[in-house]
């Protein structure tokens, strides 16, 4: 069985915006969806199962005082903490109606500092405009008491006419500019290779996770080449390491989401354009300044 960073066929979840759908218009306009059990903290720091079931038992005594509850509610957090780039969510009224269908354009986050008192995890999400109220659908029995679940496929297809689209990988490999992520072995970067300029043995995985968590918009302008050119450009973004390799000078163990940011060719080039490589905020100020 494929693993989260294997599948080939985008994934179907249905997520609750709040109880009786009541957070859906602002989930909507914000085109994001959250969920609650804000005592758990960022689930990105929570390393399995058991640790997160404990976590719940130790931060909700009363409601979580059996294990078979606390590990209900932690399948819920860990599916929607596992929720990559390009699944898509339904989000659901009940167990017999949906609201909407949306693409995630990017992965879990934790926002502990945006005023929100509650529902501090999120997926950001791209709401499909054609669901402009409520649908009735066959009851999904598994739904319910479920904040998050798995969706049928057959479900998606009687909603939209068409099968679950298959993860986009032609542009994976696209390679142009130093701090690339290229094709290797391991999430172990810094093994220079004696060639006529120095590089260092980069895995494609580490750049899988890194386009899985912020989504294939560029960090500094946000451009985003599908929305641009049409699906066949779905995948195309460059993958620029924070942290400067060569001056490293030993291999170390790649965070995909701490090191890694995507980013458009022409920010690339931006931030190689001098010796000491722009920082993603600096470019983003330039942009900003001519704009004005």
């Amino acid at each position: 069985m494929p693993n989260d960073n294997e599948q080939t066929t985008v994934r179907f979840f249905k997520i609750a915006p709040g109880e009786n759908a009541r957070n859906w218009r602002k989930y909507r306009d914000g085109r994001y969806i959250r969920i609650g059990w804000d005592k758990v903290g960022d689930l990105r720091l929570v390393h399995s199962l058991e640790e997160l079931k404990n976590r719940l038992e130790e931060m909700y005594p009363d409601k979580y005082r059996t294990a078979g509850r606390a590990s209900k509610a932690a399948n819920q957090l860990w599916m929607f903490k596992k929720v990559q780039h390009g699944d898509k969510v339904v989000a659901n009224k009940g167990i017999s109606k949906v609201l909407a269908i949306g693409t995630v354009t990017k992965g879990y986050e934790w926002r502990p500092l945006e005023g929100h008192s509650k529902f501090r995890h999120i997926l950001e999400v791209d709401w499909d405009p054609i669901f402009d109220k409520p649908t009735p659908i066959d009851r999904q029995k598994e739904w319910n008491q479920n904040t998050v679940a798995p969706a049928k496929p057959e479900l998606y297809k009687d909603l939209t006419g068409d099968r679950l689209p298959k993860r986009t990988t032609e542009h994976e490999a696209d390679v142009a500019l130093p701090d690339e992520v290229a094709p290797g072995e391991a999430y172990m970067e810094g093994a220079v290779k004696d060639i006529q300029l120095t590089r260092y043995e980069r895995d494609p995985k580490a750049r899988r996770e890194c386009l899985n968590h912020y989504g294939l918009k560029c960090a500094v302008c946000g451009f985003d080449f599908e929305r641009t050119y049409g699906k066949h450009l779905s995948g195309f973004i460059h993958v620029h390491h924070l942290r400067k390799l060569a001056d490293i000078g030993r291999e170390y163990k790649v965070d995909p989401v701490a090191d890694l940011r995507p980013v458009c060719p022409n920010c690339h080039a931006v931030i190689h354009i001098r010796k000491e490589p722009y920082r993603i905020e600096e470019v983003r100020a330039m942009i900003h300044r001519s704009a004005k």
